[in-house]
């Protein structure tokens, strides 16, 4: 009983180590491009068919992105070099038109092949309901790695 008892205590030290691997992983800030063209608030170029939707996307090919994005009259697609880039995209429903992005970050965890982009967004000032559309540029990356999308919204708040 005592040896099944070590035996049991071992391997939850074992596992636990094994989990803990590259917890303190410091990660490498990935620089972001912004995409001139590319609206916030769906009034140019635009991520198509997920209006008031969460999506999330990692576009690698010109066909993926002519796929999954618009633009209204008068506006082109913005000219992207997938041979070099990556655009992560996506769009988070909202409690007000026309947000505002308050800050985006990516960061790579070589050790764990995971790269994290971070969204926050602020709703818009009009009463209704609508979609803030996100979209970051980085260096091309490694089919490897899992990407996550955390995106927050802040609420606006009307002062007085």
């Amino acid at each position: 009983m005592k040896t099944i008892l070590k035996i049991l205590f071992l391997s939850g030290i074992i596992g636990i180590m094994a989990f803990s691997c590259g917890k303190n992983e410091k990660p490498e800030e990935i620089p972001v491009k912004t995409v001139s063209g590319l609206s916030v608030c769906g009034d140019s170029c635009y991520l198509k068919d997920v209006y008031h939707k969460d999506t999330r996307f990692v576009i690698n090919s010109q066909s993926e992105y002519e796929s999954l994005f618009e633009c209204d009259s008068g506006y082109r697609l913005p000219t992207i070099d997938f041979s070099k880039y990556t655009l992560l995209a996506g769009s988070q429903a909202v409690g007000g038109i026309c947000p505002t992005i308050l800050s985006q970050d990516v960061l790579k965890y070589s050790e764990t092949n995971k790269i994290v982009y971070k969204v926050q967004v602020k709703e818009g000032g009009y009463a209704a309901l609508g979609s803030a559309y996100f979209y970051a540029l980085i260096p091309k990356i490694e089919q490897q790695y899992n990407i996550e999308f955390i995106v927050a919204v802040e609420p606006f708040i009307k002062t007085n």
